[in-house]
C-alpha cells in the first residue's frame, strides 16, 4: 500500500515537474516569438484616419497616398508572416511600413490644415473681390440689352457666388472653392462680352458729338426746331432756335444698342432723319405720333450692303413706321424701335416741332468713361 502511495507520489511529481517546465518553456517561446506591431499599426491607421477628416487627400494628395499604400503594405506584410511558423516569423518590414505610414500621414493632415487656413484667407478674399466686381458691374449690365444666354449664364455665376459664401461661412472651403471657381468663369464671360459690346459700341462717339453738334447749328441757322435723341442717357431733346427749350425722358428699342439694320430687330435706328406726319390720337394707338422718314437713303444702301455681304438674310426687310410717339414712362427700354414719351410730354413736343422737323438718334451725348461713372 505504502509502495503504491509513493508510485503515485512520484508520478504526480513528475508530472507536476513537466507542467512547470512546459510552461516556462511556453512562457519563453512567446517572450522570445516575433511580435506584431499591433501598436504601431493600430497608430498608423488612427493617423490616416485624422489627415482624411482634415481633407489630406485633396490638399496633400501625393503624402496621403503614400501613407496609404504603406498602410497597407503593412497589413499585407501582418498577413504573410502570420502564415509562416511562428518562430520563424519576422515584422521588421511590417513594422517599418506602420511607422512610416504613420509618419507620412501626420505630415499630410499638418499639410493640409496648413493649406486649409492658407485657402481660408484667399476664398475670403477673393469672395469679397468678386462680390465688388459684381456690383461694380452691375450698373454697366442692368443698362444694357444682353442676351438671353449671357444673362443666364450671368444669373448663374452670381448664384453660385452667393452659394460659396454660404459654404464659407459653414466651413466648407473646398465647396466654396469650387463654386468660386465656376462663379468667376461664368461672370468674367459676362463681363468681357458686355465690355466688348460697349467698347465697339462707343467707338462711334466722335461721330456722335458731330451729328448733335450740327443739329444744334441747323436749328440755330435756321431759327427752327430740331430734336436730339440720346438712346443711352434715355433723353430726348428739343431745341429752338438753337437754344434747348425741353429735356424729356425716353424710352428706346429693346435691342437700342447699335443702329436698326432690318424689320423685327427691336433696334432704334440712328442717323438724321425729319418728321413726315404728325398722328393725333385717332391715327396711332400710341395717343400721338410723330412718324419719322426711316428708312433714308443711308439705310438703305447699308441694308443692301449687308445682305450682299450676308450678314443679314436674304429674305429679311428693311422696316419702316419708326415714330416718336406716346404710350412712354415705364421706366424702361420696350418699343420694337420707336421712340416712346409720356403721353403729358407729347402734348408739348407736338406743339413746338412740325413736319419736316430733324430727328437726329445718337447714342450717346457722353463718351465711354463718363457714361459709367
Amino acid at each position: 500500500m505504502k509502495r503504491s502511495i509513493r508510485r503515485v507520489i512520484r508520478i504526480l511529481t513528475i508530472l507536476i515537474i513537466l507542467l512547470v517546465v512546459g510552461a516556462a518553456s511556453a512562457f519563453i517561446v512567446i517572450q522570445i516569438a516575433p511580435k506584431p506591431p499591433v501598436e504601431e499599426i493600430s497608430r498608423a491607421r488612427v493617423a490616416i484616419s485624422t489627415a482624411r477628416s482634415v481633407n489630406a487627400h485633396v490638399y496633400d494628395p501625393v503624402q496621403f497616398k503614400r501613407a496609404e499604400q504603406l498602410y497597407d503594405s503593412a497589413i499585407l506584410l501582418w498577413k504573410f508572416q502570420n502564415q509562416e511558423f511562428f518562430l520563424k516569423r519576422n515584422y521588421d518590414q511590417c513594422h517599418t511600413c506602420a511607422i512610416l505610414a504613420e509618419t507620412n500621414a501626420v505630415l499630410a493632415g499638418d499639410h493640409a490644415l496648413e493649406k486649409s487656413k492658407n485657402l481660408q484667407k484667399t476664398l475670403r478674399a477673393d469672395i469679397d473681390k468678386l462680390r465688388e466686381e459684381v456690383r461694380e458691374f452691375k450698373q454697366v449690365f442692368d443698362r444694357l440689352p444682353i442676351g438671353e444666354d449671357i444673362s443666364k449664364k450671368y444669373e448663374k455665376g452670381k448664384l453660385l457666388l452667393a452659394e460659396s459664401e454660404v459654404n464659407y461661412k459653414q466651413g466648407n472651403y473646398l465647396i466654396s472653392l469650387e463654386q468660386l471657381t465656376q462663379a468667376k468663369e461664368l461672370i468674367k464671360k459676362a463681363m468681357i462680352y458686355t465690355n466688348n459690346m460697349v467698347s465697339n459700341y462707343f467707338s462711334n462717339y466722335s461721330t456722335w458729338v458731330k451729328w448733335a453738334d450740327q443739329t444744334i447749328s441747323l436749328s440755330k441757322r435756321n431759327q427752327t426746331a430740331a430734336i436730339l435723341v440720346d438712346k443711352f442717357s434715355g433723353k430726348c431733346y428739343v431745341y429752338k432756335n438753337g437754344a434747348l427749350k425741353y429735356t424729356f425722358p425716353a424710352e428706346v428699342g429693346k435691342n437700342w444698342v447699335g443702329t436698326k439694320r432690318y424689320k423685327g430687330d427691336k433696334a432704334t435706328p440712328e442717323g438724321f432723319y425729319t418728321i413726315t406726319k404728325k398722328k393725333t390720337n385717332h391715327q396711332t394707338k400710341y395717343y400721338k405720333a410723330l412718324l419719322l422718314n426711316y428708312p433714308n437713303s443711308d439705310d438703305k444702301q447699308r441694308f443692301s450692303r449687308d445682305v450682299r455681304e450676308g450678314r443679314i438674310s436674304r429674305s429679311a426687310q428693311i422696316g419702316g413706321m419708326i415714330e416718336i410717339h406716346g404710350g412712354g414712362g415705364r421706366g424702361a427700354n420696350w418699343t420694337d424701335g420707336c421712340i416712346a414719351l409720356t403721353n403729358k410730354d407729347m402734348d408739348v413736343i407736338f406743339n413746338v416741332v412740325s413736319e419736316g422737323t430733324p430727328v437726329t438718334i445718337i447714342g450717346s451725348l457722353v463718351g465711354l468713361k463718363e457714361a459709367f461713372e
